[in-house]
């Protein structure tokens, strides 16, 4: 079958009955731009499918009933049809609607059909002896399906979850390998016909990695050596998260670890996108278990949710959850957001359309709060998403972004055109920060496809775009970004991180030859309104496809590190999540294999926060992908460490907010040198994709005496100064009174 013959049947195909809407990954995107022109216009038939579904159990019913490519049911039943019509049974044909079936079987979880569909294609492709155009095709469909089968079959065994953290113990893998054997079979396959191939060579490492026999069994020429060693003697963290009671299994999502009872124990609540399932709300019993309360919280019925964040939006003292809905979707993502009311007792009440958040809906997942105007409430920017126009895509959308403004009476009004923030971009992340220390908060936007942007509070309720001016939009792919003092200066800094889909790309920057992933930025504050980019200096040009990332002190030095969530919608990006460690300000070590922190698996909302109380940040990461089969479970990582020492310092609010975000807070300590040190923080989640404690957990190293803290609220602008603060505990700092109190919370035993 000639191309222009193949090129035909499969527009035929994806014309007639949306295929191509099935996929975004190889078995399903034949990659001519024709074929995507055809998709785009097909898409026009359907972008007023959920425009106006405002309820969430009728918009999932809704997505279900179509042809939506992550969660639609139709396109199955046509191409069953299609097996046995008449007029598909070309060569061609044949081979591309088992490709399409069998990835529509997979995408629901479904291995088993979805291999016996591949295998009969390569039966047909191997009997055609007159052309073999789909043969690398199949041999990459079967060797990624086999793989995402072996995890499947293997997924009902919890320890399993061990075998998807890098570095694997040569003594572990899958209990059940025929799969992952297959996989390499097909791989080997695959690489005799094209040695060099990238995407193979990492897939087969990956595939050993599961069996726990890399690198032994690889030959040195495939061979890509990922265990970098940095030799700097680090604790290992540990997953508890089966031991205490968190055994869920979701697809992508948010997270947050903050406390909702104010009982000293921070809970955790998570999101998934999956429109049938709802939040997760596990409180903390203190003893070392998290019950799981989602119906007691009022919670069950708050379905779907991309991501997630927290606030006091109220000031009575209890947080608040915020859910974004539709990010990814377009048009279809049309879908409201939620925001939950904290009514005490852990209970939770739906107050959207109260608050005049409720219309209109428009596709999001990622928004920032702060108090831009010091009023003492917290304003939310919505970062919402639009594409821009194409020559080629009818489809482009536009949906701005939105900056509410609290009226102080638990509703928002919508100022974005007044205070000229709509962005109209791609919006993957917000942050608020004060980068030029003049007493009002700016906001900086991170967007796909397009440049970011930092807008500037000019102090009367407008903000000027200045990103260009001061070269920081870049990366043009980029994702979840943050304000933060990497460097302990007094100045904040800005991190985005920049995002990609291919695996190729990763593999490449392991291997160090040429690619074209997009890196992560940092972007240092040179103290006089611009910022210096020192991404290669810092050691952060790698690549890794980033969605979800938060930062927090790995070891208590006093110096802030990053853990990535990395990943791709599709099942051929598996790459491992990457911590890495701040070298006191000068730059980033990659210690993800000496933390043990290297999930496989896809990974989304990223918070730090002290769950045990026994001094250091553990971690919790919300993992799982976007098609219904590619859920995972969550991890709750232990911190060990224990060598150096901290702070952890609660804020309440009087006449700024009452967890004091946007509050900037500077630790004077006395060294073992006997010389002063300065520590710097900002309360805030932290990072765009996971939110973290409120709370401010500030590691001081081997410092043994705190000499002075200094809080400078953000809207009375009060500076307040205490001095010789003990060590190693949490502490109570109140607006409106002149001590500190010291909070008697008892450290919890946990599992190891």
């Amino acid at each position: 079958m000639n191309l222009f013959n193949k090129i035909f049947t499969s527009l035929y195909i994806l014309t007639l009955f949306f295929l191509l809407s099935c996929s975004n990954n190889s078995m399903a995107t034949k990659k001519n731009s024709n074929i995507t022109i055809s998709s785009n216009m097909i898409k026009r038939l359907e972008v007023n499918e959920f425009n106006q579904l405002t309820d969430l159990e009728n918009y999932s019913k809704a997505l279900k009933g179509s042809n939506d490519p992550y969660f639609g049911t139709l396109q199955r039943k046509k191409l069953i049809n299609l097996l046995s019509d008449p007029e598909f049974q070309t060569h061609g044909s044949k081979i591309t609607i088992r490709q399409l079936l069998s990835f529509d079987y997979l995408r629901f979880g479904e291995y088993e059909k979805s291999i016996e569909l591949l295998e009969e294609a390569l039966t047909i492709e191997s009997a055609n002896v007159a052309e073999t155009s789909y043969l690398l095709e199949l041999l990459e469909d079967l060797s990624i399906t086999y793989i995402k089968s072996a995890e499947l079959i293997n997924q009902s065994d919890k320890s399993s979850k061990l075998v998807c953290t890098l570095p694997i113990s040569n003594q572990r893998g899958y209990s059940n390998n025929e799969y992952t054997y297959s996989a390499i079979n097909y791989l080997n396959k695959w690489l005799e016909i094209e040695p060099n191939n990238i995407k193979a060579r990492w897939l087969l490492n990956i595939a050993h990695m599961t069996l726990g026999n890399y690198p032994d069994s690889i030959d040195d020429k495939l061979l890509i050596e990922v265990n970098n060693k940095s030799n700097l003697n680090l604790e290992k963290f540990s997953d508890i998260s089966s031991e205490v009671g968190i055994i869920d299994i979701n697809l992508s999502g948010g997270s947050i670890i903050d406390d909702f009872d104010n009982d000293g124990y921070f809970d955790i609540v998570t999101s998934t996108w999956n429109p049938d399932e709802s939040l997760i709300f596990y409180h903390n019993k203190g003893n070392g278990i998290f019950a799981k309360l989602t119906l007691d919280a009022n919670l069950d019925d708050q379905l779907g949710g991309l991501n997630i964040n927290h606030a006091d939006f109220n000031n009575d003292g209890l947080i608040d959850i915020f859910v974004m809905r539709g990010g990814w979707m377009r048009n279809n993502g049309q879908m409201r957001v939620s925001l939950l009311k904290n009514m005490g007792n852990n209970i939770f009440n739906d107050v959207t359309k109260e608050s005049k958040l409720n219309f209109p809906s428009y596709p999001s997942q990622n928004s920032a709060w702060g108090d831009y105007d010091n009023d003492g409430d917290l304003d939310l920017y919505a970062c919402n998403e639009s594409e821009p126009d194409d020559d080629f895509d009818t489809t482009s959308f536009k949906y701005p972004s939105q900056l509410f403004q609290n009226n102080g009476d638990e509703t928002f009004t919508d100022i974005s055109g007044k205070a000229n923030v709509k962005n109209f971009g791609y919006c993957k992340g917000s942050s608020w920060g004060d980068y030029d220390n003049d007493g009002d908060l700016d906001l900086y936007i991170s967007n796909f496809a397009s440049e970011n942007r930092l807008y500037k509070n000019n102090g009367n309720g407008t903000f000027t775009d200045i990103a260009k001016d001061l070269k920081i939009q870049h990366p043009i792919s980029s994702f979840t970004t943050w304000f933060w003092d990497y460097n302990n200066d007094g100045w904040l800094d800005i991190f985005v991180a920049g995002y990609g889909s291919d695996v190729k790309d990763v593999a490449s920057s392991y291997l160090g030859i040429e690619h074209n992933g997009t890196s992560m930025k940092l972007y240092k504050n040179d103290q006089s309104g611009g910022f210096i980019d020192i991404t290669e200096n810092a050691n952060l040009n790698n690549i890794h496809l980033t969605m979800a990332a938060n930062y927090g002190d790995f070891n208590n030095d006093g110096w802030l590190d990053i853990y990535l969530g990395t990943g791709y919608p599709s099942y051929d990006v598996i790459t491992p999540n990457i911590a890495y460690l701040n070298n006191q300000g000068n730059d980033f070590i990659d210690v993800t294999f000496e933390l043990g922190l290297g999930q496989l698996h896809k990974g989304h909302g990223i918070s730090f926060g002290d769950i045990d109380r026994d001094g250091d940040q553990d971690i919790f990461t919300q993992i799982g992908g976007f098609y219904p089969g590619d859920g995972f479970y969550n991890f709750l990582y232990k911190n060990h460490h224990k060598e150096n020492n901290w702070i952890s310092i609660k804020l309440q609010g009087s006449n700024s907010n009452s967890q004091g975000i946007g509050t900037r807070i500077k630790v004077i300590t006395l060294t073992k040198n006997n010389t002063l040190e300065e520590i710097y923080s900002t309360v805030s989640s932290g990072g765009s994709f996971g939110s973290s404690t409120f709370e401010q957990h500030i590691g001081i190293g081997s410092s043994k005496e705190i000499k002075e803290i200094h809080i400078n609220w953000p809207a009375s602008s009060k500076l307040q100064i205490f001095k010789n603060v003990p060590i190693n505990r949490s502490i109570l700092i109140e607006e409106d009174r002149q001590d500190y109190t010291i909070r008697d919370i008892k450290p919890i035993n946990t599992p190891n």
